[in-house]
C-alpha cells in the first residue's frame, strides 16, 4: 500500500469514527437530553457575564489574554481528546467536544483573574494557580461522577492540573509580549 492509499483509509477510519461520534451524540447527547441544556447553560452564562463585567476601560487587553487562553485551552483539549487521554460522552455539538467547560467557562475564570490583578494590583500567578487547583480537584472530578468528563490511559488530576498550569502560563507569556510590543509602537 503506497503513503497516499495509507493515509486516505486513516482519513475514511477517522470520518467513519465520526459519524458513529455523531450517532452516539443524537441518541444520548443532543437537544433532547438534560445535559445538552446545562452545557449550553454553562457554555452562555459566563459569555453573558462577561459582557455585563468585563472592565470596559482595559477590554482589549484582558480580552486578548481570555482569547489567548482559549485558544490555548481548546488546543490542549483537543490533544487531549485526539490521543485518547480524555473525552466529553456529553457535548453541545458532537464535532467540537469541549465547547461548553473548556471553551467558555474556564477562559472566563481565568480572564476575571487576569482583571482582578490588574485593577487592584494583587498576585496574578498565585489567584491564577488556585484557579488551576479549583478546576483539576474541584470541578473535573465533579464531571467525571457526573459522566460529563472521562480520562483514560492513566491520566489524572494532576496532569490536568499541570496542563493548566502550562496553558494559563502560556497565555500570560503571549499576553505580555504584545502588551510590551503595543507599548513600545504607542511611544
Amino acid at each position: 500500500m503506497d503513503r497516499i492509499s495509507e493515509f486516505d483509509q486513516i482519513v475514511n477510519e477517522r470520518k467513519h469514527s465520526t459519524e458513529l461520534l455523531n450517532s452516539y451524540w443524537t441518541e444520548y447527547s443532543g437537544p433532547s437530553t438534560w445535559q445538552f441544556w446545562l452545557l449550553l447553560l454553562l457554555f452562555l452564562l459566563p459569555l453573558v457575564v462577561t459582557y455585563f463585567k468585563i472592565d470596559r476601560n482595559k477590554a482589549f487587553e484582558i480580552g486578548f489574554y481570555g482569547y489567548s487562553i482559549h485558544i490555548l485551552i481548546s488546543l490542549g483539549d483537543l490533544y487531549g481528546i485526539n490521543m485518547g487521554y480524555w473525552n466529553y460522552p456529553y457535548q453541545i455539538i458532537p464535532s467540537l467536544p469541549s465547547l461548553s467547560i473548556d471553551t467558555s467557562l474556564v477562559p472566563v475564570c481565568y480572564l476575571f483573574v487576569y482583571q482582578f490583578t490588574l485593577k487592584n494590583k494583587t498576585k496574578f500567578y498565585l489567584y491564577s494557580v488556585l484557579v488551576s487547583v479549583i478546576f483539576a480537584f474541584v470541578i473535573k472530578p465533579i464531571m467525571v461522577q457526573t459522566g460529563f468528563f472521562k480520562m483514560y490511559q492513566n491520566v489524572n488530576y494532576i496532569h490536568l492540573f499541570l496542563l493548566y498550569l502550562l496553558l494559563f502560563l502560556a497565555a500570560r507569556f503571549i499576553s505580555y509580549i504584545f502588551k510590551r510590543l503595543n507599548k513600545e509602537t504607542s511611544k
